[in-house]
C-alpha cells in the first residue's frame, strides 16, 4: 500500500496536469456543497426576514386585525362567531401543546437511550433533541 501510495504521490507532484485532474476531482463536489448550503442560508435568510416584516405589522396592527377579524366572524356566520372563535382558538393550543409534548418525550426517551449507552453528556444532548425536534426539516 505505501509504495503503491509513494509511486501515486510522486506521479502527481512531477505532474501538473494530472495534478491539475486532481484538485478538479476534489474541488468540483466542494463548489457543488457549498453553493447548495449558500442557496439553502440564503433561502433561510429571506424566510425569516419575510417572517420577521409580517410579525412587525401584527404586533403593531394586532388590535384593530382581531377587531376586524371579529366583526368579519360576526357578519359571516352571526351568532356562532363566539363559538366558532373558541373551536379555532382550542385547536391551534392543541396543536401547540402536541408539538412541545411530542418534544419532551422524544428529549426523555433520547436521554435515556443515551444515558444506558454510557454518552457522555446525556443530559445535554438529550436537551438538544427535544429542541431539535421542533424544528421541521424534510423536502417541502
Amino acid at each position: 500500500m505505501g509504495a503503491a501510495a509513494d509511486e501515486y504521490w510522486h506521479l502527481i507532484s512531477t505532474s501538473k496536469k494530472d495534478m491539475d485532474a486532481l484538485i478538479k476531482r476534489l474541488l468540483v463536489p466542494s463548489k457543488d456543497f457549498l453553493q447548495a448550503g449558500g442557496i439553502l442560508l440564503g433561502r433561510g435568510v429571506m424566510e425569516m426576514s419575510l417572517a420577521a416584516f409580517v410579525s412587525f405589522f401584527f404586533y403593531r396592527d394586532g388590535a384593530a386585525l382581531l377587531r376586524f377579524l371579529n366583526l368579519a366572524m360576526e357578519r359571516t356566520v352571526g351568532a356562532h362567531a363566539a363559538n366558532i372563535l373558541g373551536i379555532i382558538n382550542n385547536t391551534v393550543r392543541g396543536v401547540m401543546y402536541g408539538l412541545l409534548g411530542t418534544g419532551l418525550a422524544q428529549g426523555i426517551v433520547a436521554t435515556i437511550g443515551f444515558a444506558i449507552a454510557g454518552v457522555p453528556a446525556a443530559l445535554l444532548l438529550g436537551v438538544a433533541t427535544a429542541l431539535l425536534s421542533l424544528i421541521p426539516i424534510g423536502p417541502r
